[in-house]
């Protein structure tokens, strides 16, 4: 089902932990005036006066929200008093954890261009011949003899220009050998307008008339996202490889250190397609639990041949464990001459080929760092994830192997609406103001769900431990984000984990329990295109004629 939805960044104090500032000492969250006001936002920090630096930012928290399938719609609510603005840009995470800023080029998205700061150099090429000679910095003449010497050698020079440049209050100094490069404090291209001079001829030489090489941070207006947002959504996913992985960063500025904007809410309209009780049960849960719950599972093995290659997809090594999805091997020792398992063998474990979910694999090979004798008994730990599976009509994944965690029932609880995800009155809105329009989003349904579950295993220790891999489960994620939105809803465990006493006639040992997700949004109401009102006449006085 398509439907457009909102994925709101409110600036408030639940999500301090997950956003980031450029520079905490001046940009931060307002406790006071949320206290105040009842408003919260991100604002520059007063101090002596607001902050004039051009380029300080909020990043919002990361979001994936799986199930959009492209970006329409850009909206923010903020206070913006006179000599004031907010821009904006977006961002994503690269593999290995750096960061791609992308920006609008008025035509196509591109990595943007952090700002930089403009530099220069002065060179000492002779100390003995700039005896009474000057350096300038924004005609802020300095002279040899009086703020500065030459004396000894040219790097010794260099060091003491550069101690005089510290003392300047928009530029900073250091030294390599003779050569002194001076750095604009403030990055952007104003730093390009700071003159530099020296009267030393071929002596003492500067690298130009000015400092150079600024470049001011790319961010966007509003309306530049507005219009150009429909495609965003490619460029991040052709350049993270599918991942729609994404945040923005905010930009708040002012000219006019008395005053500050203040930063209460971006909105990115989106449309998705969700069938949502498949996203819940399926996309959410299912993954959610595949993705995180391991157990260990020994296994002993009698050596039939003298080898240091244990493949277990074939016969000699492939016991019970055969349909076992194991993820990786934590440790091989030798029993027979190594009872206390102090020599762990472990080289390395290759997996098989992918099974049809793409993310467990068939039986691979473990190379061990030496042979084992034939004969020997080796003791084998190996991580593995259990088999998740629907209990429905017809089964959204077939349970062929033990162990696995069947879902037996998921019954609704309760049903209401919520303004939780509106700006409380009922609706909310993604406007486009130079088109004068605007996207009206419906409040959710909100539903409990409880999970009754069961867990088989084809021997007692295996449902001993996946038990204690499942209760630590539910201790550490007690919110989980949806699949489709990444929206937080809570999770509780309401029936204990309750492991059978005997295995059945099959020798299948058996488990229960129950979890109930809180509060779960369902957006079934179609959004609606709705005019905006630019403006409305308070002046409601009856004229009576006479």
């Amino acid at each position: 089902m398509l439907n457009r939805l909102i994925k709101r960044f409110a600036f408030e104090e639940s999500i301090r932990n997950e956003m980031v500032f450029s520079d905490p000492n001046k940009i931060r969250m307002n406790p006071r005036r949320e206290l105040s006001t009842g408003i919260p936002g991100v604002e520059l920090k007063l101090t002596t006066g607001y902050p004039t630096d051009p380029w300080l930012f909020v990043r919002t928290p990361i979001t994936t929200p799986n199930g959009v399938q492209k970006w329409i719609g850009f909206d923010e609510e903020v206070d913006k008093p006179d000599n004031t603005d907010v821009l904006y840009r977006f961002g994503s995470v690269i593999p290995g954890g750096g960061e791609e800023i992308y920006y609008n080029d008025g035509g196509a998205w591109r990595i943007a261009v952090d700002s930089v700061q403009s530099t220069g150099t002065i060179t000492v090429v002779d100390f003995s011949l700039i005896a009474g000679l000057t350096y300038s910095i924004n005609s802020f003449i300095r002279t040899e003899g009086e703020q500065w010497t030459a004396s000894v050698d040219n790097d010794t020079t260099a060091q003491s220009i550069a101690d005089d440049i510290n003392t300047f209050a928009n530029v900073t100094a250091t030294v390599v050998g003779a050569v002194i490069t001076i750095t604009a404090v403030d990055s952007g291209v104003s730093g390009d307008l700071i003159t530099l001079a020296t009267t030393g001829g071929l002596n003492l030489v500067a690298s130009g008339a000015t400092l150079t090489g600024g470049i001011d941070a790319e961010f966007n207006t509003v309306q530049e996202i507005r219009d150009n947002i429909d495609t965003l959504l490619d460029f991040v996913v052709n350049t993270r490889s599918g991942d729609k992985t994404i945040f923005v960063h905010a930009n708040p500025k002012t000219t006019d250190p008395k005053v500050s904007p203040l930063v209460k809410e971006i909105k990115l309209l989106g449309l998705y397609e969700v069938e949502w009780m498949e996203d819940i049960k399926f996309d959410t849960m299912r993954n959610d639990m595949h993705d995180k719950i391991r157990f260990s599972f020994d296994l002993e093995l009698e050596m039939p041949v003298a080898t240091d290659t244990i493949d277990l997809t074939t016969d000699s090594f492939a016991p019970d464990n055969a349909g076992y999805n194991i993820m990786s091997i934590e440790s091989v020792y030798d029993m027979s001459v190594d009872p206390e398992r102090l020599n762990d063998l472990l080289l390395s474990y290759a997996p098989g080929s992918a099974k049809i979910d793409g993310e467990t694999f068939d039986n691979g090979v473990i190379t061990l760092s030496s042979a084992v004798p034939l004969g020997n008994i080796i003791w084998i730990k190996a991580l593995v994830v259990p088999e998740i599976a629907v209990n429905t009509d017809q089964d959204f994944f077939e349970v062929k192997n033990y162990p696995c965690i069947v879902y037996d029932k998921i019954k609704e609880m309760s049903s209401r609406t919520t303004l939780k995800y509106t700006s409380g009155s009922g609706k909310d809105f993604v406007r486009d103001i130079a088109n004068g329009t605007a996207v009206e989003v419906q409040p959710p349904a909100v539903q409990d769900l409880r999970f009754d579950f069961s867990v088989y295993t084809s021997n007692q220790i295996d449902q001993s431990r996946l038990m204690s891999a499942m209760q630590e489960y539910f201790n550490e994620n007690v919110v989980i984000n949806t699949n489709a939105l990444d929206e937080p809803v809570t999770m509780i465990l309401v029936d204990e984990y309750v492991e059978e006493e005997e295995p059945d006639l099959d020798d299948t040992n058996t488990g229960s329990g129950a979890f109930v997700l809180r509060s779960v949004p369902f957006f079934l109401k179609k959004s609606l295109d709705v005019p905006l009102v630019l403006a409305v006449k308070t002046d409601f006085r009856v004229q009576v004629e006479s």
